[in-house]
């Protein structure tokens, strides 16, 4: 009995590793532009929010050159395909503080990707984040979002009771760590 322990044990362990190997959300990567050598920070999304009974799923990625300063780009994905509203904001809600961020494009109705794998179609649009609120964001105990699409909303909760590359903290402040320093 011992030695079945044992071996699950070990078959769990190992799949656990495969798994955080294989993962994309939040993994951070630096580039510099062959064209003019700037800096350039980006973050797969992540998880705003997990769990199984989800009628959807929305992500949080973040975007940064050089010649953004201290301002980002906000990339939230969906899964489905969706319109984006042209002129509300994305609101996010950390510790009952509302933070408005603006459409990087205010005519734009977000992207459309299709991958033929597990995500399927995708739908994302780009906002515009400051430094100070992606630390609020990545240091919260609690928080929501309403992402406004063209004829209706969604509603979600940011995920502060996991601190991996799953969720929103360890990715935002890998983020801020690796644009603006500590």
């Amino acid at each position: 009995m011992k030695k079945y322990i044992l071996i699950l044990t070990i078959l769990l362990t190992g799949c656990a590793s495969i798994d955080s190997i294989l993962n994309t959300n939040g993994v951070i990567k630096t580039h510099i532009s062959k064209f003019d050598k700037a800096k350039i920070v980006i973050m797969s999304p992540t998880f705003a929010e997990r769990g199984f009974n989800l009628n959807h799923f929305v992500k949080f990625g973040l975007y940064w050159e050089e010649k953004y300063g201290n301002n980002a780009r906000l990339i939230v994905q969906i899964d489905r395909a969706a319109n984006f509203s042209l002129d509300k904001n994305l609101e996010i809600k950390i510790d009952g503080k509302i933070l408005s961020l603006k459409n990087v494009n205010e005519l734009d109705f977000g992207n459309l990707n299709y991958d033929s794998g597990a995500k399927g179609i995708t739908s994302e649009k780009d906002y515009i984040i400051s430094k100070e609120q992606i630390l609020q964001m990545a240091n919260g105990k609690k928080g929501a979002y309403r992402l406004h699409l063209l004829k209706t909303y969604i509603d979600g909760n940011i995920d502060y009771y996991k601190n991996d590359q799953n969720s929103i903290p360890k990715p935002f402040k890998n983020f801020y760590s690796n644009v603006w320093g500590n």
